[in-house]
């Protein structure tokens, strides 16, 4: 299966990655966990001229496309080849993280956004997109000022939750909201019920 972890920066997802796939390893599963950007060497020389303040201004157009160029490569040599080796890919941020930011927040519009999507991805999409809720003035406390990503401010994260509800709200059936609110182990509680029906089918 395919799962991919979305929310706000500092919304707590690298945490529940990790948690969700010690759970898998402990019950035998292979799993493959990724980040977006990066996963592949090109994709790791993407993220630094993403996330480095030293890359300047970049208009939301230029991130889209450095995004989505890292994304078709991690799909190609990492995602595509885990699933069929039948192993469970987790993934830190994927396609709706560009849809959100960029399409949302940065104005490129949504639509453009999850066309250009499907030529990075070939059509590939998770199984479901966990997305954890949290307010972006609680979150922002969490952030690295030297990210360039992170650096752009608490509205501009508040843009970033909105559009992450519009399309959750768009996709329903995609899409798993969780209050991303309280401890770890709380918000890992509520991932596994969210996620019983994928869940279940692990433990079978």
């Amino acid at each position: 299966m395919f799962i991919a972890f979305e929310g706000v920066d500092g919304a707590g997802k690298s945490t529940q990655v990790r948690l969700l796939r010690e759970r898998f390893e402990a019950q035998g599963r292979a799993v493959v966990c990724v980040r977006e950007p990066g996963g592949t060497a090109l994709g790791e020389r993407l993220r630094s001229i993403l996330l480095e303040p030293t890359s300047g201004e970049l208009g939301p157009e230029v991130e889209l496309l450095l995004f989505m160029a890292a994304r078709a490569q991690l799909c190609r040599l990492v995602i595509a080849p885990s699933l069929a080796a039948g192993k469970d890919v987790l993934s830190d941020r994927f396609l709706y993280s560009s849809v959100a930011y960029q399409g949302h927040a940065g104005g490129v519009g949504i639509d453009a956004v999850l066309a250009i999507g499907q030529v990075a991805t070939r059509g590939l999409e998770p199984d479901r997109t966990v997305v954890l809720d949290v307010d972006p003035r609680r979150a922002h406390s969490k952030l690295d000022p030297g990210d360039r990503m992170e650096g752009q401010g608490v509205e501009f994260q508040c843009r970033v939750r909105d559009g992450l509800r519009v399309v959750a709200e768009r996709f329903p059936e995609k899409f798993l909201w969780i209050d991303g609110g309280g401890s770890v182990e709380q918000v890992h509680a509520r991932v596994l019920a969210g996620l019983g029906d994928l869940v279940r089918r692990v433990d079978a």
